[in-house]
């Protein structure tokens, strides 16, 4: 197909990345990276290329680091959230993608993809070519013109919406040119852009249909009035000028970024197709085969059979973890269409109860308060606590608007003032009340069962569950634990769960090769009872502080979890380290590993990348530190699991009868009539499908509902 002369396709590669990775953040090829954000991306690209067909293309990636809007601003971008590590993972190799495709990248340091696609779009319109835009950030709105469209995918590129003069102002009610000035009065919360307090869309839009700029606005007020606009509106306009103008600033693209467009480097078909071809089989990307364009500068004769053997060469290197999920799929697939009976009725009135206990903390709340508010409003419930009540605010965390009223702030609060318990408390029912006993009732489907959806390529491993979330159904409270007596058996039937006893620890045992735990483990003792034995502390320490160096807690969470100071905390990990030296070789050897490698991986092969913990030193009590360290056990733990119920489902007694699965434990709808029978076939499978350095026990129980076999 003979390219569109004199246009260029500019692809926000900044944007594609993070939609690709969002659309399919659980994909890996068969190396067990992840690979999410690179198809996606890939697809997005190469889909466009095919329909929009241009004679250019170029690429551009936002650089890492503060960018100039930083330094006018320092809370910009402040809202959002750190992006995974796996997808910073990814980014490296998308340039490398682009770049094997002969397409020019554009990054340069101190501003965004957005300033170097306007700076490049400014000098194609010089170079008499049609430019459009490839992106999901509406930032690049503002550069639409006669010349200059916007291509945004939605639902992949095969329904996208595209943005033209027309387009915008039907959408928007007012052209390309007024979008700055839009978020200028309005503001915008996802780039943390403050606007005008006060001012919302329906305000700043009646401003933009009577002035045409910010400078025409103030030049206006305050001796005129605005048509549709209070004068108190007018007033924080006045008060807020250099807000509205630094959101201005803020909202502006940079047209003048130190970057030159040199359309014969832009060309869209000169690449080296067979070397293309190697590194989509080596991400496993065989589908992205026939979106690539037609290669007709160089040779493009690379062979069906040169295409299967780089395919297969790519498949015969994949972990067993890969093995593992693909083999787990149909295992899934039954336990979501068997789904899990559910008492309807039990759970009304267990909706009912709750509602009629929260009560008792909502009216406490109140009368401590002395006024009403809304106590789920984390700005209201602050100001009732520091500002009202003066609770200290000494360690309290500060969030972008209010100090923090988080879990953990709460705790380190709650000796300072009796409202706190009851705001934990609050919490506890309004949470149970919000996210099962009101919506499980209503995800209940005709057959009176709930069909969950299970996904297995978590970032460390474990079976995820949503529609609804299964995975968290509380155990840990009494009220939690009422929840799982609504999961029952259908009749004549009985319910069977089976509990990997101690998994993690045991994964650990096996990981270190620390002497001591291995023997307390072989020898069937309590785990926790030998490491108060071997520590000299009582039980309820050593459950502790097994658990806390399991999730890598350092000192502080320790004290705060025993309600003892730092010190002492100190000594206590000191001596933990000191019994189970095995333990301490292996975090440190872990740390090692992940600086020098940049992943760490699981017994059976699956890996996670920690690109920025690559060639640094790494603490254990850093907050990526403790990831890496965690990954390998608990990654470990979930595949000895699958494992397992693939072997359950191969058996032909048990095929078929899995109804839940939530962390360590299975759940199984077996004929009340063979409950003896399968209890010890179960526990068989289970213990003896994975060898480790310690045996794996299983706890077995039985009974009408789920929630009677765990008390």
């Amino acid at each position: 197909m003979t390219p569109r002369k004199d246009t260029i396709l500019l692809v926000d590669g900044h944007a594609l990345i993070h939609r690709g990775y969002h659309a399919l953040p659980n994909l890996t090829n068969h190396q067990g990276e992840p690979t999410g954000a690179i198809f996606g991306f890939t697809r997005l690209l190469l889909s466009a290329l095919k329909i929009l067909n241009p004679e250019y293309v170029a690429v551009a990636f936002d650089s890492r680091g503060l960018t100039f809007r930083h330094h006018l601003y320092k809370e910009y971008k402040a809202a959002r959230v750190r992006a995974p590590e796996d997808l910073y993972a990814q980014i490296p190799v998308v340039e490398k993608l682009v770049k094997t495709l002969n397409i020019p990248v554009f990054k340069v340091p101190g501003f965004e993809a957005d300033d170097i696609i306007a700076t490049l779009a400014k000098q194609a319109e010089k170079q008499k070519l049609t430019t459009t835009i490839l992106t999901g950030d509406m930032d690049l709105v503002q550069l639409i013109n006669d010349h200059v469209s916007l291509f945004a995918p939605t639902k992949g590129v095969s329904a996208p919406t595209v943005y033209t003069p027309a387009t915008v102002r039907e959408k928007y009610t007012f052209g390309p040119d007024k979008i700055v000035f839009f978020k200028a009065l309005r503001g915008d919360a996802s780039d943390n852009i403050p606007g005008v307090p006060g001012v919302g869309e329906v305000t700043a839009k009646k401003i933009i249909s009577q002035v045409d700029s910010l400078d025409e606005l103030y030049k206006l007020l305050p001796q005129n009035h605005l048509q549709g606009l209070s004068e108190k509106i007018e007033a924080k306009i006045i008060a807020h000028k250099d807000q509205a103008y630094l959101s201005q600033q803020l909202a502006t693209v940079d047209t003048k970024v130190p970057v030159t467009l040199v359309k014969k480097d832009c060309s869209v078909h000169d690449y080296d197709r067979e070397r293309v071809v190697t590194l989509l089989a080596e991400l496993g990307f065989r589908t992205l085969l026939r979106e690539l364009p037609d290669n007709i500068k160089t040779d493009s004769d690379v062979s069906e059979t040169t295409i299967n053997t780089l395919f297969d060469t790519a498949k015969r290197t994949e972990p067993t973890d890969y093995r593992l999920n693909k083999e787990l799929q149909p295992v899934l697939r039954s336990m979501e269409q068997r789904g899990v009976l559910v008492d309807r009725d039990f759970l009304n009135r267990l909706n009912v109860k709750f509602n009629r206990e929260l009560q008792q903390p909502t009216k406490a709340i109140y009368q401590l308060a002395k006024h009403e508010f809304n106590i789920n409003s984390t700005q209201q419930l602050a100001t009732v606590l520091y500002d009202e009540l003066k609770l200290p605010t000494h360690n309290i965390k500060q969030n972008l608007t209010a100090l923090s009223t988080d879990a953990n702030q709460l705790e380190l609060l709650e000796e300072a003032h009796p409202i706190i318990r009851h705001v934990v408390a609050y919490r506890e029912i309004s949470k149970l009340i919000n996210t099962y006993t009101e919506p499980l009732g209503l995800l209940i489907a005709p057959d009176g069962r709930l069909h969950t959806t299970y996904g297995t390529e978590t970032a460390t491993g474990r079976i995820s569950s949503k529609n609804p979330n299964l995975q968290q159904i509380p155990i840990r409270s009494d009220r939690g634990k009422e929840i799982r007596h609504a999961f029952i058996a259908a009749p004549h039937h009985t319910l069977i769960a089976a509990d990997y006893s101690q998994i993690e620890l045991r994964v650990v045992a096996h990981l270190s090769k620390d002497p001591v735990m291995i023997t307390a483990f072989r020898s069937g003792k309590d785990i926790h009872d030998a490491t108060s034995k071997e520590m000299g502390v009582d039980r309820r320490v050593a459950k502790v502080i097994n658990f806390s160096i399991l999730y890598g807690k350092g000192p502080h969470g320790f004290a705060r979890d025993l309600k003892i100071d730092i010190k002492e905390a100190k000594e206590y990990i000191d001596r933990y380290f000191k019994t189970y030296s095995g333990i301490a070789r292996w975090i440190d050897e872990t740390l090692r590993f992940v600086s020098d490698h940049g992943y760490v991986e699981t017994l059976f092969g699956l890996r996670r990348p920690f690109p920025s913990l690559k060639g640094r030193h790494v603490h254990r009590f850093a907050a990526l530190g403790r990831e890496a360290i965690n990954m390998p056990v608990q990654g470990t733990a979930a595949e000895i699991l699958k494992r397992a119920m693939i072997a359950v489902n191969k058996d032909a007694e048990l095929k078929d009868l899995m109804v839940l699965t939530v962390h360590d434990e299975l759940v199984l709808e077996v004929p009340t009539s063979k409950v003896k029978e399968l209890l010890p076939r179960l526990r068989h499978i289970m213990e003896s499908t994975t060898t480790l350095d310690v045996p794996l026990e299983v706890s077995l129980g039985s009974g009408h509902n789920w929630g009677e076999i765990k008390d």
